[in-house]
C-alpha cells in the first residue's frame, strides 16, 4: 500500500494549532511555510536553515504540494484569522508592541 506524500509528511491533529495541516509531529503549519516561501521570497533551503532546521527538504516540499492542492481552503483559513485579530484589536485596543512603537521605544 503506498502512502501518498500529504500524508507521510502532513497531519491534522484535533487541537494541535487549531487542527489546522501541519508538518507530521511538529507544530510547524502548512500556512508557515508557505508564508516564508510565497510571501516572505525563501527558497525551501533557506526556509530550513534560517527558521526550521529540524525539516527537511520533503517536508517543506510536502507543505507546499498541500498547499497548493488545499489552496482554497488555506486561503480562506488566513482571511478568518487576519478577520479575528482585526476584529480583536478594534475591540481591545492596541497590543502591548503596538503601543511600545507608537511611543518609538521599540523599533
Amino acid at each position: 500500500m503506498s502512502v501518498s506524500i500529504s500524508q507521510e509528511h502532513i497531519e491534522r491533529v484535533p487541537g494541535r494549532c487549531g487542527g489546522r495541516p501541519v508538518i507530521a509531529n511538529t507544530r510547524i503549519r502548512v500556512v508557515d511555510i508557505y508564508s516564508h516561501h510565497i510571501l516572505g521570497g525563501l527558497s525551501p533551503e533557506q526556509i530550513i536553515e534560517t527558521c526550521y532546521p529540524e525539516l527537511s527538504l520533503a517536508d517543506i516540499h510536502a507543505a507546499m504540494a498541500y498547499f497548493y492542492d488545499n489552496e482554497a481552503e488555506i486561503l480562506k483559513s488566513i482571511g478568518e484569522e487576519e478577520k479575528f485579530f482585526e476584529e480583536f484589536k478594534k475591540k481591545n485596543g492596541p497590543s502591548f508592541v503596538d503601543r511600545m512603537k507608537a511611543e518609538n521605544r521599540l523599533p
